[in-house]
């Protein structure tokens, strides 16, 4: 590996090099987002037992997702505005008060304005951690650096679901909240006396950025919006109702669409995203679709494996983990797998991720536990052995004009999946009834549609996939 201007650096000089301690503090902020999802995902049966709200499960990731993606288009703004120590501080309060509001809820509702909160705070760290290494940092230390938070990203995911299952079995669920908050206490603290504050911006560079963060954050606002509103659309499932919050989420999120497309220059995505019929439409396509086709697992997996099959929250725990080790432990082993096996690792890694939502329609009604955990481990395990080889031939194929544009956006199109996912299943499961009854039969139908429709979306990003594989690289890439 090389960077501009000579060799990258050796692992050994991240130590050396007198920023180890600045790249802890920005690795500190990293686990804080990255854990908490799976680890809300794990206590998710205990909350529900004590406040209530079926209705709104899907919620708790959709609005945790849409706070992420509105934070990143925020957060360059925020830097501009506050200044990089300032930023990362008011970011960790942010995240801090969601967590406390989060665990003192009484009810669903402050629950979710909480999970917003949390969501916005924690992608506005992940994102000014992501500035404050370019601003901090020299160049050849940069893509170590970022294989470091990589790391760090991939041991929260570990570490979060067990976490929660600690709490949960211990019968205090609000303290993983807590535990959070303190750790966001104690990240700001250090942020305020650690943090260097690094080069700013000069003043009319500085006042361009603003303007063009004001309009971003428009776009992207209108698909927050978007996205709630096709969450709103599942709360009550009722024709007169939910055919029209469902066709005003799909209006703005086509608003947003056509606001991108006559943004210029300033576009957060490649132009036509998700138009398969592009080589970055088809891969955001394929990333988004599948992405959303794995949602039904960490937003109602927990709840129906504990009412069909009585699963503690460890056990839960274990099963969401599986996913996580799956995916970093397959990309780590065929890392180096030859160029010419490329196209075998992406179209194999998505049929896996597909067959694993697919045995999840048997499994989650019939069990054993261990079966889900196997289905589980083909989903991780598939995003695993594509996702490494899927953003090179992205980045390889494109125009050269827009693969700046299709590195940032690969990460805000999972989340988008992600989010869009959950207000899909979310429709899904209050549609069979879900929230209004704990009878085995309805969580066996809600199991069963749940995972059968997902299929929908996974169908699609199989055929987005083979439309982003027909692409050749261009000469000199192989």
């Amino acid at each position: 590996m090389t960077v501009a201007g000579g060799q990258a650096a050796r692992w050994s000089e991240l130590y050396s090099s007198g920023h180890f301690g600045r790249i802890v503090l920005l690795s500190f902020g990293v686990w804080l987002h990255a854990a908490d999802e799976l680890m809300v995902s794990t206590i998710t049966p205990a909350m529900m037992a004590e406040i209530g709200g079926e209705r709104f499960v899907a919620w708790l990731i959709a609005l945790y997702e849409v706070g992420s993606i509105v934070a990143g288009a925020v957060s360059a703004l925020i830097v501009i505005r506050l200044g990089l120590r300032a930023a990362m501080v008011a970011a960790a309060l942010a995240y801090l008060s969601g967590c406390l509001v989060s665990g003192f809820s009484p009810s669903i509702g402050p629950m979710l304005a909480g999970r917003l909160v949390q969501g916005f705070g924690g992608g506005a760290m992940v994102a000014i951690a992501f500035i404050a290494v370019h601003r901090l940092m020299p160049g050849r230390l940069i893509a170590r650096v970022f294989a470091v938070i990589s790391m760090v990203w991939g041991a929260s995911a570990f570490t979060g679901p067990l976490i929660g299952a600690g709490f949960a079995e211990a019968g205090w669920w609000r303290g993983a909240f807590f535990l959070f908050a303190a750790q966001a206490a104690a990240f700001a603290m250090l942020v305020g006396l650690r943090l260097a504050e690094g080069p700013a911006a000069a003043t009319e560079v500085a006042i361009a950025a603003a303007g063009r963060s004001l309009r971003l954050i428009l776009r992207v606002g209108v698909l927050a919006a978007g996205v709630v509103a096709i969450a709103a659309a599942g709360i009550e499932v009722e024709t007169s109702r939910s055919l029209p919050l469902a066709a005003l989420g799909l209006a703005l999120l086509a608003l947003f669409l056509w606001l991108e497309a006559v943004a210029g220059a300033d576009r957060l995505l490649p132009t036509r995203p998700w138009n398969a019929l592009s080589p970055h439409g088809s891969v955001m396509a394929a990333l988004m679709l599948l992405s959303a086709a794995t949602a039904g697992l960490i937003t109602y997996g927990p709840l129906l494996m504990s009412r069909l099959h009585g699963a503690d929250a460890v056990t839960i725990g274990l099963i969401l983990l599986v996913e996580s080790i799956a995916w970093s432990l397959v990309a780590i082993l065929i890392s180096g797998l030859p160029r010419r096996h490329e196209t075998m690792a992406i179209a194999g890694g998505f049929a896996a991720v597909t067959l694993g939502v697919a045995g999840l329609v048997h499994t989650m009604v019939a069990g054993p536990l261990w079966t889900v955990a196997l289905c589980a481990l083909l989903m991780g395990g598939g995003f695993g052995a594509a996702w490494s080889f899927v953003v090179r031939r992205a980045l390889a194929v494109v125009a050269p004009a827009e693969r700046e544009r299709i590195a940032s956006a690969i990460p805000t199109t999972q989340r988008l999946g992600y989010a869009l996912g959950a207000a899909y299943v979310g429709i899904i499961a209050n549609g069979v009834g879900f929230a209004d009854s704990d009878a085995a039969g309805v969580a066996t139908a809600t199991a069963w549609w749940i995972f059968t429709l997902s299929l929908v979306p996974a169908g699609l990003g199989l055929a987005a996939v083979w439309c982003f594989l027909r692409w050749p690289e261009p000469d000199g890439q192989n």
